[in-house]
């Protein structure tokens, strides 16, 4: 039995909207090391236990999220050193109450100064509320989709099993600055489980350090393996994550694992390196349709840096040492996919770009890549006997690979602008640069000046996912800030409208998307979908895109615009075109 030493949290909320008045923030605290006769989660007696069937405890929880949103603190540190403030037991997610207002857990924002006589501060320091256990934070006894639920800044150690088992999943639901590791006695996986119940959306991981796991280390998904499954969880971002040594203690070593039956998700500015196992133990994989973009693979000793088996769009990757393809995309099912692979750095991996299984009408692009050192060579892979696919190869420079540096398919394909030459990496020996950070001007990757590939891609720009040294060095935007505790007013998307072109005009060639957006708290990102597809992302004003109709001709499109703010709320507004 598992129900020894508990924190019950019981979550079960429908899954409604955004939209809903302004409400004020109820507090409750929770210190284990207060022994006081009355504990009612108040500053002064704060409780030292969640749960173990104590009906007063969660009849106030409940009760006050009927009325507004609810933060949780858990003294970050000990009151008498800044040390982990440490608590050997499980926090169990279980939630009666079912409006939209949120349920935050903090572990990193305040602590207790005095065991005796309670008094609580801000805090910003490294420490955090600890807690070790057979499965730390769990849904374990709930049914019903966890929804509107922020989980944030706990040291979590896992004696058995998933450090993280969110396994119903839910909606509006944000996972961020934890760190997440197991002990040698874990016994099962993944790390961080997040399920897909049909329904769910927006979910977010992000700021999370995950390491020495059993099994994969983040894994989203489960109802399904089939591409091409319906939807189950709309809107996935896993955003600036910190995650190594997955798969230590056994079980399968993904740093991400995403499984089919999800939409619009989003892989970015993500670190993951040395996982653990020699066959088929990849950085991100995914089956369902995927956008990777930021990342830094490497040191994998058994598997690919990003694979994908079905749409995908991966940019701006830097992908190296691994033991397998740098990149991995097929459509394993034989159903048509539609994928763009561009300025990514791949160096010493056993093979650059491989492709595998294009039905005859899947599209294919890759642009502006720098593939280098691979030893099973530059571009490879295999096609179908029924016919070759639409591919789009240009603007690349693959350079010194073992075998072939343009193989079987891509060389059929490949264009005037493709290249083969030294791109005079500044120190490839030491990708991260003297400083450790990746995506700065003094990464190893980045290009020498005078590099014969500074100004060869596309549109005069550099090749690969790093500039000229000196140059501006396009830095991946950062995360979003964490979730404020007061209850914003802005609960509404941004305003949004296409500028250009208009809904049912005519195009052709290469077209210019504009696009107004507005809205009070600021617009964070707007991205470009045709026909369900992400295309590009913009994390700017002018909010504009350059669409290329060249292969759609004779067709449809519908164009879908989809505006963040700074809060998470999100609007879409969609136009029709037709490419003649």
């Amino acid at each position: 039995m598992r129900h020894v030493g508990i924190f019950c949290l019981f979550l079960a909320v429908s899954s409604v909207g955004y939209g809903r008045a302004a409400a004020t923030v109820t507090e409750f605290y929770v210190d284990p090391d207060f022994n006081g006769s009355v504990q009612n989660g108040q500053a002064a007696t704060p409780w030292s236990v969640l749960g173990g069937g104590s009906g007063a405890v969660w009849a106030a929880i409940n009760q006050a999220l009927a009325a507004g949103d609810v933060t949780i603190y858990f003294s970050a540190r000990q009151a008498a050193s800044d040390t982990n403030e440490t608590a050997a037991l499980e926090l169990y997610l279980y939630r009666t109450n079912t409006s939209s207002f949120r349920l935050t857990l903090d572990g990193m924002s305040r602590y207790n100064t005095n065991d005796l006589s309670p008094s609580w501060s801000s805090y910003s320091g490294s420490s955090r509320f600890q807690i070790t256990g057979g499965y730390p934070i769990s849904t374990y006894d709930v049914t019903a989709p966890q929804n509107y639920v922020t989980i944030r800044g706990f040291r979590v150690i896992s004696t058995g099993g998933q450090l993280l088992q969110y396994g119903r999943g839910g909606s509006h639901v944000v996972i961020e600055f934890n760190e997440f590791s197991a002990a040698s006695s874990a016994v099962i996986g993944a790390g961080v489980g997040f399920g897909d119940a049909p329904g769910s959306t927006d979910v977010t991981i992000r700021n999370n350090v995950i390491h020495d796991t059993f099994g994969e280390a983040i894994y989203v998904g489960g109802n399904s393996y089939t591409v091409g499954s319906p939807t189950n969880l709309d809107g996935v971002l896993i955003e600036n994550n910190h995650i190594y040594n997955s798969g230590r203690w056994g079980g399968e070593g993904d740093c991400i694992d995403l499984k089919a039956g999800l939409a619009n998700v989003v892989v970015r500015n993500n670190v993951c390196h040395d996982n653990i196992g020699t066959t088929n133990v990849n950085g991100i994989t995914s089956l369902s349709p995927l956008t990777a973009t930021g990342n830094v693979v490497y040191n994998l000793p058994g598997g690919k840096g990003i694979t994908f088996g079905t749409s995908g769009v991966i940019v701006g990757n830097i992908i190296y040492n691994t033991n397998s393809c740098g990149i991995y995309a097929c459509d394993d099912t034989g159903k048509p996919v539609h994928t763009s692979i561009s300025n990514n750095t791949v160096n010493n991996c056993g093979s650059g770009l491989c492709l595998g299984n294009f039905d005859t009408a899947s599209t294919f692009e890759a642009v502006n890549n720098l593939i280098t050192n691979c030893p099973g060579g530059g571009m490879g892979g295999w096609l179908p006997a029924s016919g070759t696919g639409t591919f789009t190869i240009k603007y690349n420079d693959v350079y010194a690979n073992g075998g072939t540096n343009y193989g079987h398919p891509e060389k059929y394909f490949v264009d005037a602008t493709d290249l083969s030459v030294d791109p005079l990496y500044v120190n490839p020996a030491n990708p991260a640069g003297p400083d450790g950070k990746y995506f700065t001007a003094d990464d190893g990757f980045v290009l020498q000046t005078g590099s014969p590939i500074a100004k060869a891609g596309e549109g005069g720009t550099s090749i690969g996912a790093l500039p000229v040294a000196g140059s501006t060095t396009v830095t991946p935007p950062p995360p979003p800030p964490p979730t404020p505790d007061p209850v914003p007013a802005d609960t509404s998307g941004p305003a949004l409208a296409f500028a250009s072109p208009s809904d049912g005009q005519t195009v052709s060639g290469k077209v210019a998307v504009g696009i107004r957006t507005e809205d009070p708290s600021g617009v964070q990102r707007v991205e470009l979908y045709v026909n369900g597809t992400l295309k590009s992302t913009s994390y700017a004003a002018p909010w504009s895109f350059m669409l290329n109709t060249k292969h759609s001709r004779g067709r449809e499109l519908t164009l879908t615009a989809k505006a963040y703010d700074t809060l998470g709320n999100r609007s879409s507004a969609s136009i029709t075109v037709t490419v003649k």
